[in-house]
This record gives C-alpha cells, sequence and structure tokens, in this order.
C-alpha cells in the first residue's frame, strides 16, 4: 500500500513538472529574409508579422533608416509598463526589449465599445503594431541627443505602421477620423496633443506624409528637431 502511494506521488511530481515546462516555454521563430524573431506560448499568425515586419524594414530604408542587428519580439497577454497610450505595443530602449499583446488578448481588449484606431480589431490592425514597435527600435539610433520629446519617433512609428496596413483597413481608419487634417509643418506637431490623442496625431502624422515630395529629407529634419513643439 505504502509502495503504492510512493509510485503514485512520484508520478504525480512528474506530470506537474512535465506541465510546468510546457507552461514556461515559449515558441521562437525567426522571420526569413529578416533581422526580427518572435517568441510567443500559444499559436500566432507569425507569417502576418513577419510580411508586417519585412514591410516596414523596406519602407523605412526608402526613408533612410537601416536596422542593425537582431530584433526579438515578444508576444505576451500582458504589459504592465505600458507608457504613452502604447496599450498593445511596447519598446524600452534601455534593455531592448519589444513586445506586443498577443491577438487573444487583443482581440478581448478590443470588444465592446473600445475602438483601436477607430475601427474593430482585425488580424491586418495587429500585426501592424509589430511594424509600429519595429520604427522606434530602428529610428531610435537616429534621434538626436539633444530631442527632447518623443513626437519624432512617433511620428515615424505611426507612418511606418499606416504604410504596411492593407489600403483597406488604411482607407477604414482614415474615413473613421474624416474630420482630422495633416499637420502642415514640423512646428505645428506637438507633443500634448500626441499624448492627448495618440489616434489623431496618427493620422495627422500620416496624411502630413503623404503630401511630401522629398520624405527622405524630411525624416532627416525631424531626427534633428531639438523643440518637438
Amino acid at each position: 500500500m505504502r509502495k503504492s502511494l510512493y509510485r503514485f506521488l512520484i508520478a504525480l511530481a512528474c506530470q506537474l513538472l512535465v506541465a510546468s515546462v510546457a507552461l514556461s516555454a515559449s515558441i521562437q521563430l525567426r522571420c526569413s529574409d529578416t533581422p526580427v524573431s518572435f517568441s510567443f506560448d500559444r499559436p500566432e499568425n507569425v507569417r502576418c508579422l513577419c510580411s508586417s515586419t519585412e514591410k516596414a524594414i523596406g519602407f523605412l530604408r526608402s526613408i533612410g533608416l537601416h536596422t542593425s542587428g537582431q530584433v526579438r519580439i515578444k508576444l505576451v497577454r500582458h504589459i504592465s509598463h505600458a507608457r504613452y497610450h502604447s496599450l498593445f505595443g511596447s519598446y524600452e530602449p534601455a534593455i531592448q526589449q519589444v513586445m506586443i499583446l498577443d491577438y487573444a488578448e487583443a482581440a478581448q481588449r478590443s470588444e465592446g465599445k473600445q475602438k483601436i484606431m477607430g475601427i474593430d480589431l482585425t488580424e491586418d490592425l495587429w500585426c501592424s503594431f509589430a511594424a509600429h514597435e519595429l520604427a522606434h527600435v530602428i529610428s531610435e539610433p537616429y534621434l538626436n541627443a539633444g530631442v527632447t520629446t518623443h513626437t519624432a519617433a512617433e511620428y515615424i512609428a505611426f507612418v511606418t505602421q499606416f504604410t504596411v496596413l492593407s489600403p483597406e483597413t488604411r482607407e477604414m481608419i482614415l474615413s473613421a477620423y474624416h474630420d482630422v487634417h495633416a499637420y502642415n509643418s514640423l512646428e505645428e506637431m506637438s507633443e500634448t496633443y500626441y499624448l492627448l490623442d495618440p489616434n489623431r496625431f496618427a493620422v495627422k502624422s500620416y496624411l502630413h506624409f503623404s503630401t511630401l515630395q522629398k520624405p527622405g529629407d524630411f525624416i532627416r529634419r525631424l531626427l534633428q528637431h531639438k523643440n518637438g513643439h
């Protein structure tokens, strides 16, 4: 009887150990042809994420911003240190940590009245957040040390995000904010406006960027702009 109990307890302990390892293990996947990899602990459409980040890298390169080194993006169920309204993604330069909410969590948060950029969450929109955070990683080394605001970084990140979206998704967002107009100049861009309404800041930024004849020249000016107001 005692031996049977011991065997049962040992078997139970082994099962618990295996279950614990399985829960803590994460899948690591590298996107082909890009320096980006993702880690996640439940099934995700990584093809969509890889496609968005590949488009983002190509776009950023076209405006003079190049990536160096590997970028690892972790899909998580909670971002405890979300800053500046970044509820669906986060980049912490000090520790080189990039996170986005996994699709299931993002979908749950966007249920009901809460909208993301004025529309219901789609897979296309969700994947674009990976492009947004990747833009932060790539643009951060280019920022002038004297820049005291993050307006430039958010401008580039949102423009990148809008660029990788499908035309249909992008048009839905622009229609949801049909009353928003493009920025007229660099001096008009305001960190305060971004903090009050990041979605409208995003739309104004994209509309402004789409009017530029020499976007690379503007981005270089933006990255060196010290005022930000």
